[in-house]
Formats: structure tokens, C-alpha cells, sequence
């Protein structure tokens, strides 16, 4: 129908359909014969597509018997990838059923799920929203390394674990010393370190001279034996005594599964393709302290040969940390585009929370990664390295303070491990004025550019 026109303009027919326009971006179906799982601690919601089965949604227990019938079921109906949402340790078998039958297994991220979905919660919905996003190809996979590097970081996370339990008796052996005004950690800077431990076995075993405990000392200790032998004269009690006897049996305990850890980690890595000759081995760029739970083995040299690289030429890189990298990552970093994606998979890049053109929050994500807090650590070692990195961390700190200091530099130390492990390219220290010289060439800069929109010229003084 055409509306007259005022003043003899032309009016145009509106046809129906002319204002239509196809979408750019249509999405297609990629994965036909997908279905997608609900994991739970008790139960599994499984859905496949509608026209494979019915029903198409179906209910299994966590047992084994019905993992291996999930299976059955998932061939019975065609299905050769499969896209589970979990949080907890409980997928692990289903994973494992599920790969052993030929079926690819997609590990969803829950944040990708959580972005889309608003549909009313329940299992039964959840299961069925995964399949069709799956369908289209519209989930995030999580990292999953190969099966060697799981066992690997099974056996590093139970090591950390242990090492994390056996903290727990220091403080009690510190609490029973306190009761008895014994104060050994007023004596020496680590209760648990070769002098300390000297001085409470031999409390134990029923020394109560505190000039014959402050022989004990080691050479390096640096308060005298006079300082030390004031430090433990106490009152001494049948009960303190017994706590701190179960103190460091079980503090001995744990310290014998940590080196049973050890050894297994040594065996693990010689699974590994090798990918370097440990004859090659660089020289150590620095004499690494002795610390506490340190590898037993040589981890050094046999890191380099799963590597390909020596990481821990990188400043503030030790082999702990490279553990750490093998255990949560794997040999190598083909699973990730860039630095930059694999500085975000950690989640060591500021935060971005744009809304009206503006960023209203640069926070970080709140992160467990394991490898995230090992370089956090290691980022903290470099406020006295002088080194580039040293360097940075330091001025940093100044700028920022020492907790965003520390992402900062945990960030930088994650694109020096890629970029030496993505170019097997030794790393190579620039020295420690090379940040500070980038830093004053780019100052001035923006002074010349800013005399020159105001018609002046910077020139440098005699």
C-alpha cells in the first residue's frame, strides 16, 4: 500500500523483504556427531544429538561399570568428539574411558559456557546447552598436556603438596621450643637448617646445657656461641618435650616422602623425548643458593635435555620453577599462539573491564595457577639480581609497589621462557642499564615531541 505524498514527492513501494539483510557471520554446524557432558561428583548428564537415540539425554553414576557404558552408549550413537564441563578432579577418569575408546575429548572451559548461557541452571539443560554449543564449535578448549607430562605434574603437585604439610610441623616444633622459652629461632635465622636441627635433637635426646647446645653451631652461623647459649636457656617440661618430639618425627616423615617424590620426578623426566646433549650444556650464569627442598637429583642438566634450553639462564629462573613449567605446561609451548596468549592463559596481563570507552578496572584475574605462583616467586628474587631484569623489578617497584611489581615481572620472566623455548634461542642478559637506557630514550622523546607542539626545540645542555 502506497501513503499519498505531501508537496508531489515520490513516494518508493516498501516490498517486503528489502530491508532483509544476511547476517556476515552465520554459524555453521562443524561438529555433527557431537554430544556434551555434564561431570559431576556423583553423576554424569550426557546429551547427543536428538535424532542419533532416544531419549537423547541420559543419567550415569561415576562408577566404572558406567563410565565403560557412558562409552558404550556415546559409540552406539555415533559420537566421535565429546565436550565435558568440569571443575574437579572427578573427570579424570571419564577422560581417560573416553580417550581410550577413539572418542576426541573437548575440556570446556567453564568461563566460555558462563558467557552464553542463560537459560534457567539445572544438569539436564547444562548437558544439553554444551552439545549444541560443541555442535557449532562455540567452546574453548582447556590446555591439556600429553599423558607423560600428567604424570609428571601428579607426582610435582604432590611434592608441593608435601612440602606445603611439612611447614605445618615447623610451626609446631616452634610452638613447643616457645612454651619452654627456648627461643632456637631467636638463635638462628632457619630452625630446620643444619644448626638448628643439630640443637633440638640434641634437646631431645636429654641435653639441657645450653653452652654445651650452643657448641653446635656451625662455622657460619653469625651470632656467637655466647648469644646463642642465651637464647636457650629455658624451663624445660615432660609435655613441651613430647610435643616437640612428634614435632620432628613427623616433620622427618615428610621429608623422607618428599625425596621419595624426588626420585620419581628423576625417572618421570627420563621418559621424555630428549631434545638436547647434556654434553652441550651451558655454563651456570650464577652460583644458586642453597634453599630448602631443593630437587635431589641433578635437575639442571636433565631439564636441558627435555627442553632443549637451559631456563634457568634466565635471571630469577631456578629449577624448581622449571619443574613447575614441565609439570603445568609440558616440553614445550606449541599449545599457544603467542606470548601473549600464554602470559593471559596464566593470567599474569592486566585486567580489562571496558564499559562507555573507558577501562574501568586494570585488576588481574584471580588465578590457582601453580606456574603463575612459581614466577611470582621467582619474581621476587630479582630485587637484588643485577641483571636487565633486576633492573626492571626495581624500578617497577618503585613505581607500583612490590605486589603489582611482582605480576610485572612474573609477566616479563613468562615471555622470556617463550620466547626461548618457541626459538630455542639461549637467553642472553642485555645488562643491567639496558631497561633504564629504553626508559630515558623514550622520557626523551616525549620531551621533544611536547617542545615542538609548542614551537620550541629541546637541545642538551653543555
Amino acid at each position: 500500500m502506497v501513503r499519498a505524498a505531501a508537496s508531489g514527492t515520490k513516494v518508493k513501494k516498501r516490498t517486503e523483504g528489502k530491508f532483509k539483510r544476511k547476517h556476515s557471520r552465520v554459524f555453521e554446524q562443524i561438529n555433527y556427531n557431537a554430544a556434551g557432558i555434564d561431570a559431576g561428583a556423583e553423576e554424569h548428564y550426557v546429551a547427543v544429538p536428538e535424532d542419533r537415540v532416544t531419549p537423547s539425554v541420559r543419567k550415569f553414576r561415576t562408577t566404572t561399570a558406567d563410565l565403560y557404558s557412558l562409552a558404550d552408549w556415546l559409540v552406539a550413537a555415533g559420537v566421535d568428539t565429546v565436550a565435558v564441563e568440569a571443575t574437579g578432579v572427578y573427570c579424570v577418569p571419564l577422560l581417560e574411558v573416553l580417550e581410550a575408546r577413539g572418542i576426541h575429548v573437548l575440556l570446556a572451559k567453564p568461563s566460555s559456557l558462563k558467557s552464553v548461557n542463560d537459560r534457567q541452571k539445572s544438569d539436564m539443560n547444562d548437558c544439553q546447552w554444551i552439545q549444541v554449543l560443541h555442535t557449532f564449535g562455540l567452546l574453548r578448549a582447556s590446555h591439556r598436556p600429553n599423558e607423560a607430562v600428567q604424570v609428571y605434574r601428579t607426582y610435582n603437585r604432590q611434592r608441593q603438596m608435601l612440602i606445603e604439610q611439612s611447614s605445618r610441623s615447623i610451626e609446631h616444633m616452634k610452638k613447643a621450643l616457645t612454651s619452654m622459652n627456648v627461643r632456637v629461632e631467636l638463635a638462628v635465622t632457619d630452625v630446620t637448617g643444619k644448626t638448628g636441627m643439630s640443637i633440638i635433637r640434641a634437646i631431645l635426646k636429654g641435653e639441657r646445657d645450653p653452652h654445651e647446645l650452643a657448641k653446635l653451631r656451625d662455622d657460619r652461623c653469625a651470632k656467637s656461641e655466647a648469644a646463642i647459649a642465651e637464647a636457650l636457656l629455658g624451663k624445660y617440661s615432660d609435655e613441651h618435650l613430647f610435643e616437640l618430639d612428634q614435632a620432628v618425627r613427623t616433620w622427618d616423615h615428610f621429608q623422607r616422602l618428599i625425596a621419595e617424590c624426588s626420585q620419581r620426578l628423576e625417572l618421570q623426566g627420563y621418559a621424555f623425548e630428549k631434545k638436547a646433549d647434556r654434553a652441550s650444556i651451558p655454563k651456570p650464569r650464577r652460583i644458586e643458593h642453597v634453599r630448602k627442598n631443593v630437587l635431589a637429583f641433578d635437575a639442571r642438566t636433565l631439564f636441558y635435555e627435555i627442553l632443549g634450553q637451559d631456563l634457568t639462564q634466565i635471571d630469577g629462573i631456578s629449577t624448581g620453577t622449571v619443574s613447575a613449567f614441565i609439570a603445568e605446561v609440558g616440553t614445550d609451548v606449541s599449545a599457544f599462539a603467542n606470548e601473549h596468549h600464554f602470559a593471559s592463559w596464566l593470567r599474569l596481563c592486566p585486567g580489562k573491564n571496558t564499559t562507555g570507552g573507558k577501562n574501568r578496572s586494570g585488576k588481574n584475574r584471580p588465578t590457582t595457577n601453580r606456574l603463575a605462583t612459581a614466577l611470582r616467586l621467582a619474581a621476587q628474587t630479582l630485587a637484588h639480581s643485577k641483571s636487565a631484569l633486576g633492573s626492571a623489578y626495581r624500578r617497577k617497584r618503585a613505581q607500583i609497589g612490590p605486589q603489582k611489581a611482582n605480576t610485572a615481572a612474573a609477566h616479563k620472566l613468562a615471555h622470556m621462557i617463550y620466547f626461548t623455548l618457541k626459538y630455542q634461542r639461549p637467553y642472553v642478559d642485555p645488562g643491567p642499564d639496558y631497561y633504564t637506557e629504553r626508559n630515558r630514550v623514550k622520557i626523551l622523546k616525549a620531551m621533544e615531541k611536547r617542545a615542538r607542539q609548542f614551537g620550541y626545540q629541546l637541545v642538551k645542555a653543555a
